[in-house]
């Protein structure tokens, strides 16, 4: 198994962790239209582990000599990916974990258009089918939901698509940053690259937080009423978190970035669908998926139709890309 591909399949997994606690926290504790409220913790956390590590991994590994425009890039990143959560926190208001991990399917085809553009990367016929197909997956959640609730499934698709670009840009320059590094004789290790990203991303939710009052309001009111209920599972996920981005940012530095982003939303949405089960029928508050047959059915049609694009991604032979 190449390593970015060991890479983003143990990411997928933590994300799919990660995702559950996103929903479960939304719901239980920040449903009142301000589950960005959440930022006024994650901010100064991630600003802390970006302190962390740039203090005292100089001190245990050597590091050559990089640019201020690599870590500048680097920070860039930190910054989008921040504002990249706020459509994404209004999306899990009304879908869940499983819909919107099957929305994710949709990132490989921006990863395409930007890696192209950006990165010069290089995408077969057999990449494109795969990508139509990718595209389908989140379609059949869209025209198998109920009347009712088309229009609070549309509502999230269209907050999912915007975090989606957001963030898709927001990789793009991270590789940019990494490779452009790598390119000055100086690669920057993941891990340095890791707690520059996160000081962007720290700080600007932080920044965030201070000019959105709501926000705050929500937090404190929740932190006083809930303490520990709300800051356990807030400390699980970012911990969570953490290896998600060490797993998932060394694929894409050192695998082709669409490729990369098509296999991790993929497995992610495998790995969500089996959990969610799994969660719901343990933990339902947690898990919240909806286990009547016919939810099922739809969404495993969904993930069988992702993975028949993974498929054709793996193996471009196929149809001669």
């Amino acid at each position: 198994m190449e390593t970015w591909l060991a890479l983003v399949l143990a990411s997928s997994v933590f994300a799919a962790i990660s995702a559950y606690f996103d929903n479960y926290l939304t719901d239980n504790f920040f449903k009142e239209r301000v589950p960005q409220a959440q930022k006024c913790f994650y901010g100064p956390a991630y600003a802390v582990i970006a302190i962390l590590i740039l203090v005292f991994y100089p001190f245990l590994f050597h590091i050559d000599s990089f640019s201020i425009s690599t870590a500048l890039l680097l920070v860039l990143a930190g910054v989008i990916s921040s504002i990249a959560s706020i459509p994404y926190y209004s999306a899990l208001e009304s879908e869940n974990t499983t819909g919107a991990a099957i929305f994710f399917q949709l990132s490989p085809i921006f990863y395409l258009t930007l890696g192209a553009l950006l990165l010069g990367e290089r995408i077969t016929g057999t990449h494109l089918i795969a990508f139509l197909i990718l595209l389908a997956a989140p379609m059949i959640i869209i025209l198998s939901t109920r009347k009712r609730g088309k229009k609070l499934e549309y509502r999230a698709a269209l907050f999912l698509l915007l975090y989606i670009l957001i963030y898709s840009f927001s990789q793009i320059v991270f590789v940019i940053a990494e490779r452009d590094s790598g390119v000055s004789g100086s690669s920057l290790p993941i891990a340095m690259a890791i707690a520059f990203m996160f000081t962007g991303k720290g700080c600007c939710d932080i920044i965030l937080s201070i000019f959105v009052k709501k926000w705050r309001m929500r937090y404190q009111y929740v932190l006083k009423k809930s303490k520990w209920k709300v800051l356990a599972p807030l400390i699980a996920n970012v911990t969570i978190w953490i290896f998600v981005e060490f797993f998932y940012r060394g694929a894409m530095v050192s695998g082709q970035v669409a490729i990369v982003s098509a296999v991790g939303t993929t497995s992610q949405l495998i790995a969500t669908f089996l959990l969610g089960l799994l969660f719901t029928l343990i933990w339902p508050s947690f898990g919240r998926e909806k286990l009547d047959k016919r939810s099922v059915v739809v969404h495993l049609v969904a993930t069988v139709v992702a993975v028949i694009g993974i498929v054709l991604i793996e193996n471009p032979e196929l149809f001669g890309g």
